[in-house]
């Protein structure tokens, strides 16, 4: 990658350098897919506390994106991900939750709701097909995201506040050690809501999971 790349060890000449002037180190079926790069990137991480919520761009969208910015987007090709836990276990938020899951927390957590809106909440909930929840669920989280920073810190404030006089079984339920946590490193950061939305995944060393083109994701620990 051209902000990081990798180089020969006994001549620090860049890996790529070395691929277009030595296109034999690469092996045939390599090339028919690749050419002469090998676009793959290695990244060691050790997560403190949680990351920002990401998603990368297909191969078609990231080709168009390097065209027209490549001074946000450095290079021509999309970014799934292979995560890997390496010394301990590693926790993650990835993808959307069931809506199930959603619909119970929306109605749960009146806080949640309320940033969410009224109309929203309600689509979501009578929604019956795949493709309704599907977009009863974007409209949801684009209201979510869209709200403004001051109604955020309040009804997290105000969900925090609430969260000591819940029952052991409904902090449970309701995640709270984990929204908790986010929610202290963060105060007032729209992300902490992002619980209640995606997976919560904890792999243990030796596991790992793919993340797909638009794939939304955040690493929380390890």
């Amino acid at each position: 990658h051209p902000s990081g790349p990798s180089v020969i060890k006994s001549s620090n000449e860049p890996l790529l350098n070395h691929l277009l002037s030595n296109v034999d180190s690469l092996g045939d079926e390599e090339k028919k897919v690749f050419g002469t790069d090998l676009p793959f990137l290695f990244k060691a991480l050790s997560v403190a506390k949680a990351l920002s919520i990401q998603a990368h761009p297909n191969k078609k969208h990231a080709e168009e994106l390097f065209a027209t910015r490549p001074d946000l987007y450095k290079d021509p090709n999309h970014k799934p991900e292979m995560v890997t836990a390496w010394l301990g276990p590693f926790e993650a938020l990835c993808g959307f939750r069931p809506v199930a899951d959603i619909k119970f927390f929306l109605q749960e957590i009146d806080e949640l709701a309320a940033v969410v809106g009224k109309s929203a909440c309600e689509a979501l909930v009578k929604a019956e097909s795949d493709s309704g929840e599907m977009q009863a669920l974007r409209e949801c989280f684009s209201a979510l995201m869209n709200t403004s920073e001051e109604s955020i810190a309040s009804a997290l404030k105000q969900f925090e506040q609430r969260i000591p006089s819940l029952s052991a079984e409904k902090k449970d339920a309701l995640q709270c050690d984990l929204f908790t946590r986010i929610a202290t490193d963060f105060p007032g950061d729209v992300g902490c809501w992002s619980v209640y939305f995606m997976n919560y995944v904890v792999l243990q060393e030796g596991e790992s999971m793919f993340l797909g083109p638009n794939v939304p994701h955040a690493y929380i620990f390890g």
